[in-house]
């Protein structure tokens, strides 16, 4: 999730001058590095926290807040003419929403 949000909030933040990648890079003008360590601190920070069961308000209210900034971001994005972004934003938004219904059939019921 984290180098999914990543996907969408740079190309944004370097169309807006909110940093500047010198070197340059094969998406968008960001190097693919910047991915990989991203996804490499999403799995570190990962394997610190034990898999647990998470209560419906908590992963309702972490959801929204992540589709929050990433329909923003998107928002964004078309506005700077980075449509593809827009749309790839979209598409996560949707899968974000699609984990919530799906935990949310998985949890049991409390008695």
């Amino acid at each position: 999730w984290i180098v999914l949000l990543d996907l969408i909030l740079d190309p944004v933040a370097a169309e807006r001058r909110f940093w500047v990648w010198y070197d340059g890079g094969g998406f968008y003008g960001i190097p693919f590095e910047n991915f990989v360590s991203w996804g490499m601190i999403g799995a570190g920070l990962s394997f610190l926290f034990p898999l647990v069961s998470i209560d419906q308000k908590a992963l309702s209210w972490t959801s929204r807040i992540y589709q929050a900034m990433v329909f923003f971001f998107g928002l964004l994005a078309l506005k700077g003419g980075l449509d593809v972004i827009f749309y790839l934003a979209l598409i996560i938004v949707i899968l974000c929403e699609g984990r919530v219904r799906f935990e949310r059939k998985r949890q049991k019921p409390i008695v």
